[in-house]
């Protein structure tokens, strides 16, 4: 299946938009495992490491500094209320924690080290990029000059070298446009693909270019069964490690689970409890699949309904074990 998506949607991430970080993630995945080709023009990745900071601070930074500098006014038939002082209390506590995640994002955000920075990083070390040439470049300056879409005006050429980058390369298939930008849909009908474009791909590839305005609802339709069959895989695969009854059923969960990228919290607080309770794989917790995994699970704790002290547990024991053996 081969997918492009354009520099609004990854831009989205950061916003306040419709788009799921747990899309991204999903399509990380799905890219890994080749049942998704992303193509990656070079235009984008220089759009998107360009614009990136623009983005953060006209859509986010605002709003966090209107978060960090929010006071509650509280009419006086309020302050009088048996319970007020528990409320007001309640609201310092979270105030607190808010303007201390406010700070640790403000960070994050400069050290390109926020989820979507490094989910988007990840996607454009696996996708398959398309280099500008200056025959891709001339192609799109003449698009331009000749009123094709995608068209933004007459100076820009930055859509040109992205559709131009897409009809030189070797797509085999279908191939499904997620954008948001209005350049390349039908004027009179919003949310169908610019029949100029259709019409354009067919006659360039002899194939079918479907249009989505987001990643959600390109996964909702196109990928849903796929995806809840593979959660269905990882669960199994979680029920087999937390219920190993041999050393070799727990190298086969975890040579299973190794295929996947994420897990819930529920499903990383099962298989950190699995450790110290099952003699299974603590008897085998410094083989090296078996270490290796867990501490790749241990490398994103602490996470927001993670038992930190759990955690801590598991790394101490993984530790000893380390140096016994």
């Amino acid at each position: 299946m081969n997918i492009f998506i354009d520099t609004n949607i990854f831009h989205d991430f950061y916003r306040m938009a419709s788009e799921d970080i747990d899309e991204l993630s999903k399509l990380v995945e799905e890219v890994k495992s080749q049942n998704i080709i992303l193509w990656l023009p070079e235009q984008i990745k220089h759009e998107f490491y360009t614009n990136r900071e623009s983005v953060l601070k006209n859509d986010v930074k605002i709003k966090l500094k209107e978060l960090h500098n929010y006071k509650p006014q509280y009419p006086n038939i309020l302050k009088h209320a048996p319970e007020f002082i528990g409320i007001h209390e309640q609201f310092d506590v979270y105030k607190t924690a808010l303007v201390r995640l406010i700070g640790d994002l403000n960070e994050k955000m400069a050290d390109r080290g926020l989820a979507a920075d490094l989910l988007i990083e990840n996607l454009f070390e696996i996708a398959t990029t398309i280099e500008i040439t200056t025959d891709l470049h001339d192609k799109a300056k003449r698009r331009v000059e000749l009123g094709k879409p995608p068209l933004k005006s007459s100076t820009n050429i930055r859509d040109g070298v992205n559709w131009e980058s897409l009809k030189a390369s070797d797509i085999d298939g279908c191939l499904f446009m997620i954008t948001g930008d209005s350049d390349y849909y039908c004027p009179l009908y919003k949310k169908e693909g610019h029949n100029f474009l259709i019409r354009e791909w067919r006659e360039s590839k002899s194939n079918e270019l479907v249009f989505y305005q987001s990643l959600n609802e390109f996964f909702r339709e196109r990928f849903n069964s796929i995806y809840l069959g593979k959660e269905e895989e990882k669960a199994e695969g979680v029920r087999l490690l937390v219920n190993s009854n041999s050393f070799q059923q727990t190298h086969e969960a975890v040579a299973q689970l190794q295929e996947f990228l994420t897990f819930d919290n529920i499903q990383v607080m099962a298989m950190l409890s699995a450790v110290l309770e099952n003699r299974q794989i603590k008897g085998i917790l410094t083989d090296d699949d078996v270490c290796g995994f867990y501490k790749s699970i241990l490398e994103d704790i602490p996470t927001q309904g993670v038992d930190v002290i759990l955690a801590e547990k598991v790394r101490s024991l993984m530790a000893s074990r380390e140096e016994t053996s």
